[in-house]
């Protein structure tokens, strides 16, 4: 079978301790995970997109809307583990992982992480925006810190770049979606699960810079409204709220 360029995986896993809403809440008539799945139909042709699940309620759903639908096992413990999975049944140069509850992720993001793919097939590709000081005052937040030339150097929780003083002066935050290439995939089903840092920064990008994995970044518009951690009902007003009101954002949250 030639690999097709690249694939986009809608990924639905369970997500414990953070659980996510329920994909299958109904947001004005469409389930939240199809929501999720038809921006990226903007951006791609029906067979580059796939949504993995090991969930049968997900799935069916997702059939029944006429979507692509890969099994996967259940109990992955990030995207990318589940994103390896689909690579090694699905050939592709490139995979671009969503998460199945961002129904609001700007397609103009998705074609930034395609392009930036395009341009280095051996490098996974990271999001980006810079952060404001309150939110790099949350230590939940995740950050980063790259190189001149846009390699990432660090990804995590730890308060960078904070100075001698230890106090914001400018950061920047990880956005939702990836872009790995199919021989990093690889290597991560080789790997023996999450590794060190990995574990105690709670970011799976880690785990590519422990393992000596380049590592990409490229600044996106990072407007979404990620709804897990919250409840269905919570999530669907939400979202319904941006869609009515057409501003379908605002900088990136999580409900």
């Amino acid at each position: 079978m030639t690999p097709l360029d690249e694939i986009v995986v809608v990924s639905a896993r369970s997500r414990p301790p953070r659980p996510s809403a329920e994909p299958t809440v109904n947001v004005e008539g469409v389930p939240l995970i199809v929501r999720t799945a038809e921006r990226c139909l903007e951006v791609f042709p029906h067979d580059q997109v796939l949504v993995a699940t090991g969930d049968p309620q997900i799935a069916k759903a997702c059939i029944g809307r006429g979507l692509r639908v890969v099994e996967t096992r259940d109990g992955h413990q990030t995207d990318l583990d589940q994103a390896a999975e689909v690579a090694a049944m699905v050939p592709a140069m490139s995979y671009i992982s969503i998460p199945c509850d961002e129904p609001l992720v700007p397609a103009e993001d998705i074609r930034a992480l395609r392009d930036a793919a395009r341009t280095d097939r051996g490098a996974t590709v990271v999001g980006y925006r810079p952060m404001t000081a309150a939110e790099w005052e949350n230590p939940s937040n995740p950050r980063l810190l790259f190189s001149l030339s846009g390699r990432l150097i660090y990804i995590g929780r730890a308060r960078v770049a904070g100075g001698h003083r230890d106090e914001f002066s400018f950061g920047y935050m990880p956005t939702i979606g990836r872009a790995y290439p199919a021989t990093v995939l690889e290597t991560v089903r080789s790997t023996d699960g999450r590794t060190p840092l990995e574990s105690l920064e709670d970011h799976e990008v880690m785990r590519l810079l422990e393992i000596g994995l380049p590592v990409r970044v490229v600044e996106l518009r990072g407007q979404s409204i990620g709804v897990r951690g919250t409840d269905a009902a919570t999530a669907a007003a939400r979202v319904i709220s941006n869609i009515e009101s057409g501003e379908e954002g605002g900088q990136h949250e999580r409900l």
